[in-house]
């Protein structure tokens, strides 16, 4: 009878322990929306992390995190970004030679509630363009 007990006991507690891991996401989407007429080729995505007042790289996801895939004219891509940091930055690349970097911050929460980041790619005048939305992004530096 203990062990009847003393399992369902375990049960119960494991339960009440993983039931709230479900709703606490510990990631930022950064989703890449390609509004130009050209594929994009190579993204690369670099996080910066402070320590002790230095700001030094804290995570890379690649030199092109689409690994052997692209992003056709009108698709987009997500990507998953680390809640918390100093900053990001996004390198694309297409296959016009159109190139765009930029670097934001960006606030975990909003409100209470975990917001998706939106990059938008396009072409204006002639040149690669990107715009953000959501999260309270703030761009640092654009080229």
């Amino acid at each position: 009878m203990r062990k009847h007990i003393l399992t369902a006991c375990i049960v119960i507690l494991a339960f009440f322990l993983l039931a709230g891991c479900d709703g606490n996401v510990r990631t930022k989407r950064l989703t890449i929306q390609n509004d130009s007429p050209n594929i994009i080729e190579t993204v690369s995505i670099l996080q910066y992390a402070v320590d002790a007042d230095v700001v030094e790289e804290k995570g890379f996801i690649g030199a092109n995190a689409l690994g052997d895939k692209t992003i056709a004219a009108g698709a987009c891509m997500s990507f998953f970004l680390a809640p918390y940091g100093a900053g990001s930055s996004v390198d694309i690349d297409d296959d016009d030679a159109q190139s765009k970097y930029i670097q934001f911050t960006y606030d975990y929460l909003v409100g209470g509630k975990n917001e998706d980041i939106l990059l938008t790619y396009s072409i204006v005048d002639g040149y690669g363009s990107i715009t953000l939305e959501g999260s309270n992004t703030t761009i640092e530096d654009i080229t």
